[in-house]
């Protein structure tokens, strides 16, 4: 559908013809999402960050047992601009960074381009098999 920017519609590209889909389950866990909460709320405090974000998942299955991000994100001011106005496990991009290193590593080791783990220390600039790693920079240290 081609709609004009008051939302009318032009042109009709292409219909399809809706066909039953699967059912959804929702998989919050309502113990482990309470929990998340609490956690994020007290480490924003302890290191009075501006926020804090959680997802806790079945790699497995991909069942979401908690999403949460910490300030919690009021109703009534969901979608507008600011900091918590939107649930940013979902919305927000994160560039994979240090935790991308566990992913190499683990493919390297399954693929068996390396033998033990220890292969892979990440300092400076470091070599597993022919996976080149470096270290990442950061300005200040983490408290």
């Amino acid at each position: 559908m081609v709609r004009d920017p008051a939302g009318r519609d032009l042109k009709t590209l292409k219909a399809v013809q809706p066909v039953p889909g699967s059912d959804v389950r929702l998989t919050i866990d309502e113990d482990i999402q309470y929990a998340a909460e609490h956690v994020l709320q007290k480490t924003v405090r302890t290191f009075h960050a501006k926020g804090a974000t959680a997802v806790v998942m079945d790699p497995r299955t991909g069942e979401i047992y908690a999403l949460a991000s910490v300030p919690l994100v009021d109703a009534k001011t969901y979608g507008k601009s600011g900091y918590a106005t939107r649930e940013r496990a979902i919305t927000d991009a994160y560039e994979p960074g240090s935790i991308f290193k566990a992913v190499t590593i683990s493919g390297a080791l399954s693929e068996g381009w390396s033998s033990h783990p220890r292969d892979s220390h990440c300092r400076r600039a470091s070599r597993s098999a022919a996976v080149p790693f470096t270290r990442q920079s950061h300005a200040a240290p983490h408290p």
